[in-house]
């Protein structure tokens, strides 16, 4: 992995987006929206997400979503919502997407 892309400024903000701003509970969110916000390309996106998370873009979302889900579980705010509802609430739109990234990132 290069400097270059480890510094990268649109990952940098991207992280910020993520972080701060939790665009991954947009549940409607994908590459072209993201790239938009950015003011770059999609495809530089996923060139910059897969160099340096070395994940596509779609993993890179929904290992945010999954923590989240995880911080949740944590939460009492959050004790009358079952499991597919936080990740309903984190972003996911279906079950089937949320249990398959929910397992890949938890194991």
């Amino acid at each position: 992995m290069t400097s270059l892309f480890l510094n990268n400024h649109y990952f940098q903000k991207l992280e910020l987006l993520c972080k701060e701003q939790h665009i991954y509970t947009d549940c409607t969110l994908n590459r072209e929206k993201v790239a938009e916000k950015l003011g770059i390309s999609a495809g530089y996106l996923s060139q910059i997400v897969n160099t340096i998370s070395g994940d596509n873009f779609a993993n890179y979302i929904n290992n945010y979503r999954v923590e989240a889900v995880k911080e949740m579980i944590s939460n009492s705010e959050f004790d009358n919502y079952n499991l597919l509802a936080m990740g309903l609430e984190s972003g996911f739109t279906s079950k089937t997407t949320f249990y398959k990234a929910f397992k890949k990132v938890t194991g």
